[in-house]
């Protein structure tokens, strides 16, 4: 009976341990084409979210979230990323890299009106875009 115990911690303990990795996504704030912002306002940062019980999209948005709230505060921008899955037995777990900037920089830096000119030819995917399809 001890030796069927032993057997069965380390099959759970292997289980619960090996995982599998796999990248879901490169993005550039989401774009269709990936964007080389010149601009050394940027931190290099990563986030991750667990989905047990929720959607692997809900999982992202949580992911990126904590990427930019470890950047620091008024980061709202992650370029130039991946998003990438980690497949484990019970659970999946959502991390998001990339480099945060503060929009409001980028706007001193091309202007509010390039900046809006700027995001409209980039065909970004929005917040709204990703919770409503």
């Amino acid at each position: 009976m001890k030796t069927m115990k032993l057997i069965l911690s380390l099959i759970l303990i292997l289980s619960i341990t090996t995982s599998c990795s796999v990248s879901l996504l490169n993005y550039s704030i989401l774009s269709k084409k990936e964007i080389n912002i010149q601009n050394s306002g940027g931190i290099k940062v990563s986030g991750y979210s667990n989905a047990w019980f929720k959607s692997q999209r809900k999982a992202v948005e949580e992911a990126t979230e904590n990427a930019l709230n470890k950047a620091g505060e008024n980061y709202d921008l992650l370029l130039n990323g991946t998003i990438e899955a980690e497949y484990k037995i019970f659970y999946t777990r959502i991390q998001v890299k990339g480099t945060a900037y503060k929009s409001s920089d980028l706007m001193n830096k091309y202007g509010k009106v390039g900046f809006e000119k700027w995001k409209k030819e980039q065909n970004l995917i929005t917040k709204d875009q990703i919770t409503t399809e």
